[in-house]
Protein backbone atom coordinates (compact mmCIF):
# COMPACT_ATOMS: atom_id res chain seq x y z
CA UNK A 1 0.00 0.00 0.00
CA UNK A 2 2.71 2.20 0.91
CA UNK A 3 4.50 1.35 -2.28
CA UNK A 4 1.35 2.37 -3.96
CA UNK A 5 1.20 5.45 -2.80
CA UNK A 6 4.43 6.53 -3.15
CA UNK A 7 4.17 5.53 -7.10
CA UNK A 8 1.17 7.83 -7.23
CA UNK A 9 2.70 10.62 -5.72
CA UNK A 10 5.91 10.15 -7.95
CA UNK A 11 2.87 10.34 -11.51
CA UNK A 12 1.38 13.67 -9.62
CA UNK A 13 4.84 15.58 -9.35
CA UNK A 14 5.87 14.53 -12.90
CA UNK A 15 2.60 16.01 -14.41
CA UNK A 16 2.32 19.20 -12.39
CA UNK A 17 6.25 19.48 -13.87
CA UNK A 18 5.13 18.54 -17.62
CA UNK A 19 2.09 20.79 -17.53
CA UNK A 20 4.41 23.66 -16.20
CA UNK A 21 6.45 23.91 -19.32
CA UNK A 22 3.73 24.35 -22.04
CA UNK A 23 2.52 27.05 -19.88
CA UNK A 24 5.56 29.02 -19.77
CA UNK A 25 5.87 28.95 -23.02
CA UNK A 26 2.79 29.97 -24.01
CA UNK A 27 3.39 32.47 -21.60
CA UNK A 28 6.46 33.82 -23.66
CA UNK A 29 5.11 33.26 -27.04
CA UNK A 30 1.89 35.74 -25.78
CA UNK A 31 4.03 38.66 -25.42
CA UNK A 32 2.91 41.32 -28.07
CA UNK A 33 4.85 44.02 -29.75
CA UNK A 34 3.82 47.17 -30.20
CA UNK A 35 2.55 48.70 -33.83
CA UNK A 36 5.17 51.08 -35.49
CA UNK A 37 4.41 54.40 -37.48
CA UNK A 38 6.34 55.32 -40.12
CA UNK A 39 7.15 58.68 -39.98
CA UNK A 40 8.67 60.05 -43.40
CA UNK A 41 9.41 57.81 -46.17
CA UNK A 42 11.07 61.03 -48.86
CA UNK A 43 13.14 60.22 -52.27
CA UNK A 44 16.92 60.92 -51.99
CA UNK A 45 17.91 61.32 -55.66
CA UNK A 46 17.64 58.88 -58.36
CA UNK A 47 18.02 55.69 -57.09
CA UNK A 48 17.27 56.32 -53.26
CA UNK A 49 14.64 56.57 -50.46
CA UNK A 50 15.08 57.65 -46.81
CA UNK A 51 12.36 56.03 -44.63
CA UNK A 52 12.11 57.03 -40.80
CA UNK A 53 9.81 55.19 -38.17
CA UNK A 54 9.24 55.84 -34.65
CA UNK A 55 10.42 53.67 -31.53
CA UNK A 56 8.88 51.05 -29.96
CA UNK A 57 9.58 50.54 -26.29
CA UNK A 58 8.97 46.83 -26.13
CA UNK A 59 11.07 45.85 -29.34
CA UNK A 60 13.99 44.21 -29.99
CA UNK A 61 14.20 45.03 -34.15
CA UNK A 62 12.39 45.94 -37.01
CA UNK A 63 11.29 44.63 -40.41
CA UNK A 64 11.89 47.04 -43.25
CA UNK A 65 10.00 46.22 -46.81
CA UNK A 66 9.83 48.05 -49.76
CA UNK A 67 8.42 46.83 -53.05
CA UNK A 68 6.93 48.24 -56.35
CA UNK A 69 3.28 47.31 -55.65
CA UNK A 70 0.87 47.74 -52.99
CA UNK A 71 0.79 43.79 -52.37
CA UNK A 72 4.59 43.76 -51.85
CA UNK A 73 4.77 40.81 -54.15
CA UNK A 74 7.03 42.14 -56.97
CA UNK A 75 10.51 44.25 -56.86
CA UNK A 76 10.83 43.45 -52.65
CA UNK A 77 13.44 43.91 -50.88
CA UNK A 78 13.19 43.65 -46.58
CA UNK A 79 15.77 44.37 -44.32
CA UNK A 80 16.29 43.33 -40.60
CA UNK A 81 17.15 46.75 -38.64
CA UNK A 82 17.90 47.71 -34.85
CA UNK A 83 17.08 51.52 -35.47
CA UNK A 84 14.80 53.80 -37.04
CA UNK A 85 15.73 54.74 -40.02
CA UNK A 86 17.02 53.66 -43.44
CA UNK A 87 18.60 55.05 -46.54
CA UNK A 88 17.26 52.40 -49.10
CA UNK A 89 19.58 52.05 -52.10
CA UNK A 90 20.05 50.25 -55.73
CA UNK A 91 16.49 51.36 -56.90
CA UNK A 92 14.92 52.28 -59.90
CA UNK A 93 15.06 55.52 -61.06
CA UNK A 94 11.12 57.55 -61.89
CA UNK A 95 9.71 54.53 -59.74
CA UNK A 96 6.73 54.37 -57.38
CA UNK A 97 7.81 52.20 -53.96
CA UNK A 98 5.55 51.25 -51.12
CA UNK A 99 7.04 51.34 -47.96
CA UNK A 100 5.94 49.65 -44.42
CA UNK A 101 7.39 48.41 -41.10
CA UNK A 102 6.69 46.24 -38.25
CA UNK A 103 8.62 45.68 -35.01
CA UNK A 104 9.08 42.62 -33.82
CA UNK A 105 10.61 40.86 -30.16
CA UNK A 106 12.32 37.68 -28.58
CA UNK A 107 9.66 35.56 -26.31
CA UNK A 108 12.26 32.78 -25.44
CA UNK A 109 13.60 31.42 -28.60
CA UNK A 110 10.70 32.38 -30.73
CA UNK A 111 10.56 36.13 -32.64
CA UNK A 112 6.92 37.94 -32.31
CA UNK A 113 6.45 40.35 -34.32
CA UNK A 114 3.95 43.13 -34.22
CA UNK A 115 1.61 44.43 -36.90
CA UNK A 116 2.43 46.36 -40.10
CA UNK A 117 2.28 49.98 -40.15
CA UNK A 118 0.51 52.01 -42.46
CA UNK A 119 1.63 51.82 -46.62
CA UNK A 120 3.19 54.88 -47.84
CA UNK A 121 4.14 55.36 -51.36
CA UNK A 122 7.19 57.29 -52.48
CA UNK A 123 8.41 57.70 -56.00
CA UNK A 124 11.96 58.32 -56.68
CA UNK A 125 13.47 61.29 -59.03
CA UNK A 126 13.08 60.64 -62.42
CA UNK A 127 15.94 59.58 -64.60
CA UNK A 128 18.25 63.22 -65.62
CA UNK A 129 21.04 65.11 -65.85
CA UNK A 130 21.83 66.71 -62.75
CA UNK A 131 21.59 70.84 -63.70
CA UNK A 132 23.79 72.40 -60.99
CA UNK A 133 22.86 75.75 -59.93
CA UNK A 134 25.77 77.41 -57.12
CA UNK A 135 25.07 79.44 -54.16
CA UNK A 136 27.94 81.66 -52.86
CA UNK A 137 28.32 82.94 -49.66
CA UNK A 138 30.90 85.32 -47.85
CA UNK A 139 31.80 86.11 -44.53
CA UNK A 140 35.21 87.71 -42.78
CA UNK A 141 37.31 85.48 -41.12
CA UNK A 142 40.20 86.90 -38.94
CA UNK A 143 43.91 84.82 -40.58
CA UNK A 144 46.91 84.63 -38.78
CA UNK A 145 50.01 84.43 -40.63
CA UNK A 146 52.64 82.55 -38.37
CA UNK A 147 56.12 83.27 -37.85
CA UNK A 148 58.61 80.50 -39.14
CA UNK A 149 60.20 78.26 -37.39
CA UNK A 150 63.64 79.58 -38.36
CA UNK A 151 63.41 82.18 -35.84
CA UNK A 152 63.70 79.85 -32.62
CA UNK A 153 66.39 79.97 -30.35
CA UNK A 154 67.05 76.92 -30.44
CA UNK A 155 65.74 73.62 -32.58
CA UNK A 156 63.03 71.33 -31.09
CA UNK A 157 64.54 68.97 -29.12
CA UNK A 158 65.46 68.16 -24.86
CA UNK A 159 66.41 71.54 -24.52
CA UNK A 160 63.79 73.21 -26.08
CA UNK A 161 60.17 72.53 -26.55
CA UNK A 162 57.39 73.92 -28.72
CA UNK A 163 53.42 74.78 -28.32
CA UNK A 164 50.74 76.13 -29.92
CA UNK A 165 49.09 78.89 -28.53
CA UNK A 166 45.65 77.99 -29.28
CA UNK A 167 43.05 77.36 -26.53
CA UNK A 168 42.92 73.38 -26.86
CA UNK A 169 46.81 72.83 -26.87
CA UNK A 170 47.01 75.25 -23.37
CA UNK A 171 44.05 73.54 -22.00
CA UNK A 172 45.22 69.88 -22.87
CA UNK A 173 48.89 70.59 -22.37
CA UNK A 174 49.99 69.14 -25.84
CA UNK A 175 53.63 69.54 -27.08
CA UNK A 176 54.62 69.49 -30.52
CA UNK A 177 56.50 66.51 -31.63
CA UNK A 178 57.75 67.73 -34.77
CA UNK A 179 57.59 71.01 -36.88
CA UNK A 180 55.74 69.58 -39.69
CA UNK A 181 53.05 68.54 -37.45
CA UNK A 182 53.21 71.77 -35.72
CA UNK A 183 52.87 73.67 -38.83
CA UNK A 184 49.88 71.79 -40.04
CA UNK A 185 48.21 72.11 -36.83
CA UNK A 186 48.32 76.20 -36.56
CA UNK A 187 46.99 76.37 -39.98
CA UNK A 188 44.61 73.68 -39.53
CA UNK A 189 43.20 75.95 -36.21
CA UNK A 190 44.22 79.65 -37.54
CA UNK A 191 46.40 79.54 -34.36
CA UNK A 192 47.21 82.62 -32.95
CA UNK A 193 51.33 81.89 -32.38
CA UNK A 194 53.56 79.44 -30.82
CA UNK A 195 56.08 79.75 -28.41
CA UNK A 196 59.11 77.82 -27.07
CA UNK A 197 59.94 76.14 -23.38
CA UNK A 198 63.36 76.94 -22.73
CA UNK A 199 64.93 74.03 -20.85
CA UNK A 200 68.50 74.15 -19.06
CA UNK A 201 70.20 70.78 -18.00
CA UNK A 202 70.82 71.10 -13.97
CA UNK A 203 72.18 69.02 -11.01
CA UNK A 204 69.95 68.86 -7.85
CA UNK A 205 70.07 67.74 -4.39
CA UNK A 206 68.06 64.56 -4.46
CA UNK A 207 66.37 65.24 -1.05
CA UNK A 208 65.36 68.96 -1.08
CA UNK A 209 65.21 69.61 -5.15
CA UNK A 210 67.38 72.45 -4.74
CA UNK A 211 69.37 73.87 -7.62
CA UNK A 212 72.90 73.18 -6.70
CA UNK A 213 74.71 73.95 -10.83
CA UNK A 214 75.85 77.74 -10.39
CA UNK A 215 77.25 77.01 -6.96
CA UNK A 216 80.67 76.09 -5.62
CA UNK A 217 82.08 73.06 -4.96
CA UNK A 218 82.38 74.03 -1.33
CA UNK A 219 78.74 75.56 -1.36
CA UNK A 220 77.62 72.26 -3.20
CA UNK A 221 79.41 69.75 -0.68
CA UNK A 222 78.08 72.13 2.30
CA UNK A 223 74.64 71.93 0.86
CA UNK A 224 74.56 68.10 0.83
CA UNK A 225 76.62 67.46 4.02
CA UNK A 226 73.55 69.06 5.84
CA UNK A 227 70.96 67.42 3.83
CA UNK A 228 72.53 63.87 4.05
CA UNK A 229 72.07 63.86 0.45
CA UNK A 230 73.27 63.15 -3.42
CA UNK A 231 72.29 64.62 -6.46
CA UNK A 232 70.51 63.64 -9.97
CA UNK A 233 70.62 65.84 -13.24
CA UNK A 234 67.66 66.95 -14.86
CA UNK A 235 66.30 69.47 -17.54
CA UNK A 236 64.33 72.43 -16.12
CA UNK A 237 62.63 74.58 -17.78
CA UNK A 238 64.09 78.40 -17.30
CA UNK A 239 62.12 80.50 -19.56
CA UNK A 240 59.29 81.05 -22.19
CA UNK A 241 59.92 82.76 -25.77
CA UNK A 242 56.57 83.95 -27.51
CA UNK A 243 56.19 84.12 -31.31
CA UNK A 244 52.79 85.60 -32.01
CA UNK A 245 50.96 85.48 -35.51
CA UNK A 246 50.19 88.58 -37.40
CA UNK A 247 46.56 88.68 -38.05
CA UNK A 248 44.36 90.35 -40.92
CA UNK A 249 40.54 90.02 -42.03
CA UNK A 250 39.87 88.25 -45.12
CA UNK A 251 36.62 87.69 -46.86
CA UNK A 252 36.19 83.69 -47.00
CA UNK A 253 33.96 82.51 -49.98
CA UNK A 254 31.84 79.36 -50.18
CA UNK A 255 30.37 77.80 -52.89
CA UNK A 256 27.64 75.31 -52.64
CA UNK A 257 25.53 73.63 -55.42
CA UNK A 258 22.28 72.12 -55.93
CA UNK A 259 20.70 70.34 -58.36
CA UNK A 260 17.45 72.19 -59.68
CA UNK A 261 16.05 68.77 -60.52
CA UNK A 262 16.04 66.23 -57.30
CA UNK A 263 17.72 68.78 -55.17
CA UNK A 264 21.19 67.34 -54.84
CA UNK A 265 23.91 69.11 -53.08
CA UNK A 266 27.74 68.95 -54.16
Amino acid sequence: MKRTKALLMTLIAALIITAAFPALDGKAASKKVGKTTLSSAKAAGMNQINVKWKKVKNASGYQLMVAKNKKFSKGKKSYKLSGTSKAVAKLSAGTKYYVRVRAYGKAGKKTVYGKWSKVRNVKTIKKHSHHWKGTTTSKRVLVYNMVPFSQAAAPLGESDKYRCMCSSCELNGLYATSTSDLEYHMRNVNSPGWYEEIYEYKKLCNKCNKILTGMSSTEQFSHLDKCSAGTYNTWIKSNNIYHRSTSYYATQNTTTYKCSVCGTTK
